[in-house]
């Protein structure tokens, strides 16, 4: 047994370890003080006691007072001199854990309370023992609640109950799972609610219960945006936060976007935007492109592996598919020839079942309002006549700029080809085209000459990165759209090397398509515009640029002369 004055200064070690635990969390913004019971349970709305029994309880799960959550610290360490003497008095009559009588504690979920026996418990703790026996009142509740809690977490939990006592989600839902990580972001869930209920009542023409609403709600429009956070995996970009913080903010940030370019924006480009610009530097998602060519270009039973660049694949179910080009944007210009691309991006748009977005960009000068309701009626007629969504929109800036932004809420651009980069260094740095080309983050469609039927194309593939993206785009379009296509394997130095061409045919062999493969030492552009005139080709399937800016520049690629000498349009999968 321990003599009062060993005790005596056991307490004030702990006494001065509190006083230390107090000034860190001052500094750390931490709370140090035990949870209080009755906020608790008037935040949480218990219902009554569940059970009673006598146990060994986890001192660590000991996290909360009834009446004196002020008194010690989180960890029982007493804050107050004036406990000096009753402290005391416990430690000298016992010599371990087991001495102490039962303590009185409360029960809600995870988290003990001390009803009485606070300095039993304090000097279990301070002795080193695990477990205290107690008398345990079980609370029930229907909101969980851990030891790692603190006071602010209390005010999220009891706004989550409330949430949930006005919406009973998981009366239906019984695995909904809709918790925030800052307050007064239920609020803003309800008004979801509210907003959807409004217009599926004007949608349906009838009355919608608030419950059926809340439904509703949480089957098309919450899961489906919760299912693109898993499928993007953003929770590793952001870690503390949670599913409905990230629905929130992907709505919110969908919002900001549609306003500002006057075009309906779909989740998942906005999820994948608001990660490549609010993620970590570390981590970027593959562009919507990439991703969307790995779920539906390849074999139901493959996948690519992380390099997405090369075509080695493991077996991997690939979930449901979907159309490659949904979103198709197209520069509007208002001359007649500028509505060749329109008409183009109108046949594409009818085989994916996909909508057109038209894009006139002003340098900043006034034009006539005549001349913008006649490009917007030309605009709105040509999508009627194909039976195609579309909307135009007006912007400000450079032509190629302006474009490459907005490209990124989109899956394909269309454009005229009118000034191709030219033959020397000085024509290829100042083209427009090539800018865009190599900004843009979606393919681009370069429409030569006149509107083309796109019912055959002729790949060119080179075995690098760009022409593996065009590669799969191609067996897409061959695929989906039953057209036959011509491979054209070719590099710098003549034909491709037999590792390549097996590669080559190990992939489009699982697509059981009508396919003609050429090889040879073909390395002029004439000789692949040849190729295609003789195969009766319509147009051409090509990677972008590949190696470094400069070099292109100063040297050419045969994508720049393809530009200068086709007529017939070119896909470029950049």
């Amino acid at each position: 047994m321990k003599s009062h004055y060993v005790a005596a200064e056991e307490f004030h070690r702990a006494r001065n370890r509190a006083s230390f635990q107090e000034l860190l969390a001052r500094l750390t913004r931490n709370p140090v003080e035990l949870l209080s019971y009755e906020e608790v349970r008037q935040k949480l709305r218990t219902s009554g006691v569940a059970s009673q029994s006598i146990r060994e309880v986890p001192l660590d799960a000991i996290v909360g007072s009834v009446g004196r959550y002020t008194d010690f610290t989180r960890s029982f360490l007493p804050r107050r001199t004036s406990d000096r003497e009753r402290w005391v008095r416990i430690m000298v009559a016992t010599n371990d854990a087991s001495g102490l009588p039962p303590v009185d504690l409360y029960l809600i979920d995870e988290v003990y309370f001390v009803s009485d026996g606070h300095h039993r418990v304090s000097v279990a703790k301070e002795v080193g023992a695990d477990t205290i026996q107690a008398y345990v009142t079980e609370i029930r509740s229907d909101i969980p609640l851990s030891t790692d809690d603190r006071r602010e977490d209390l005010i999220l939990k009891a706004e989550y109950a409330d949430f949930l006592n006005q919406t009973q989600i998981t009366a239906s839902r019984q695995n909904a799972d809709l918790t925030v990580s800052t307050a007064g972001q239920y609020g803003k869930l309800l008004d979801h609610i509210s907003v959807h209920r409004y217009f599926l009542g004007i949608d349906l023409d009838k009355e919608i219960s608030y419950a059926e609403a809340v439904v509703h709600w949480y089957d098309t429009v919450y899961l489906p945006v919760i299912l693109i956070v898993r499928d993007l995996g953003i929770l590793h970009d952001f870690p503390q936060r949670t599913e409905a913080d990230l629905y929130l903010w992907i709505t919110q940030h969908r919002a900001g976007i549609v306003e500002t370019i006057n075009w309906d924006v779909d989740y998942e480009a906005a999820a994948v935007d608001l990660i490549e610009h609010k993620g970590p530097r570390w981590r970027r998602i593959i562009s919507r492109l990439g991703r969307n060519v790995i779920d539906i270009v390849l074999p139901e039973e493959y996948s690519v592996t992380s390099d997405r660049a090369n075509l080695h694949y493991v077996k991997k179910k690939v979930p449901e598919r979907r159309r490659l080009f949904i979103d198709i944007l197209v520069p509007i210009s208002g001359l007649e020839v500028g509505w060749i691309a329109l008409d183009q991006a109108l046949d594409v748009a009818t085989r994916e079942g996909g909508r057109v977005l038209g894009l006139h960009v002003s340098a900043g000068d006034d034009e006539p309002d005549s001349l913008l309701k006649s490009m917007e009626d030309g605009f709105y007629w040509r999508c009627g006549e194909k039976g195609v969504r579309g909307t135009l929109a007006f912007a400000n800036g450079t032509i190629a700029r302006t474009i490459c932004e907005r490209a990124r809420w989109t899956d394909l651009v269309v454009v005229k080809l009118m000034y191709p980069p030219g033959s020397s260094a000085l024509e290829r740095y100042s083209s427009g085209l090539a800018k865009m080309i190599r900004g843009c983050s979606r393919p681009i469609l370069v429409v030569a000459g006149d509107v083309t039927p796109l019912n055959k194309p002729l790949l060119v593939w080179e075995d690098n990165e760009k022409s593996n993206l065009a590669l799969m785009v191609a067996a897409y379009v061959a695929g989906q759209w039953k057209l036959p296509i011509v491979v054209l394997a070719r590099n710098d130095r003549g034909t491709q090397s037999p590792e390549s061409m097996e590669k080559l045919h190990d992939y489009l062999v699982e697509f059981d398509l009508d396919v003609t493969y050429l090889t040879g030492d073909i390395g002029s552009t004439e000789e692949i515009l040849g190729i295609a005139d003789e195969r009766c080709c319509d147009w051409i399937i090509s990677g972008g640029y590949e190696s470094s800016a400069l070099m292109e520049i100063v040297l050419g690629t045969t994508l720049d002369e393809l530009l200068g000498q086709s007529t017939i349009p070119i896909l470029i999968c950049q």
